[in-house]
This record gives structure tokens, C-alpha cells and sequence, in this order.
């Protein structure tokens, strides 16, 4: 006979199952955390977007105006020059 104890109470180790985890106690409810998710405000931002209804109407006549040549007039590039110049402007001050 052995002079060693069983182990008895809340400090026996549950049987092990296979892969050497502890096997679930039935009467020991499963306790889980809890899982959380932080989307980023440029995910954000790209969910908004994607909910935006296309123009397809003027994608078309964009597209037609590149294609025709008449998309860039003197116009158009005036008032890109000039928000070029403003953000090189803001970029300074």
C-alpha cells in the first residue's frame, strides 16, 4: 500500500483529454472573454465611401471628354495650378 493520499477537492487537476488539454467538468460552466474589433478611421472612411452611389453618368461623360480631347482646357489646369499653390502655400506657413 502506498502512504500517499488521493487528491481530493478544488485542487485536483481535471483528466487530461487528447493533445494533453484538460478535459471540460459538466457541472463547470465555460467562461470566455469576450472578443473586440477596432476599425481604424481610414477603414472608417472606406466603408462610407463604398456606400456612396456610383455616377455612372458622369464617369461617362468624363471618359467621353478624355477621349475626345476636351477634358483638359486651360480652365481645368488654371484650377489645379492654383490648388497646387495652396498646398505648397499651407505646407509653409
Amino acid at each position: 500500500m502506498s502512504d500517499i493520499a488521493p487528491i481530493r477537492g478544488s485542487h485536483a487537476m481535471a483528466p487530461l483529454a487528447s493533445k494533453g488539454r484538460p478535459q471540460a467538468d459538466a457541472a463547470d460552466p465555460v467562461r470566455r472573454g469576450t472578443d473586440q474589433a477596432e476599425i481604424s478611421p481610414a477603414a472608417q472612411l472606406l466603408g462610407k465611401l463604398a456606400d456612396l452611389p456610383p455616377r455612372f453618368g458622369l464617369i461617362a461623360e468624363i471618359r467621353e471628354q478624355i477621349a475626345d480631347g476636351t477634358y483638359e482646357n486651360d480652365q481645368r489646369l488654371d484650377g489645379a495650378v492654383d490648388a497646387l499653390i495652396d498646398d505648397a502655400n499651407e505646407g509653409l506657413v
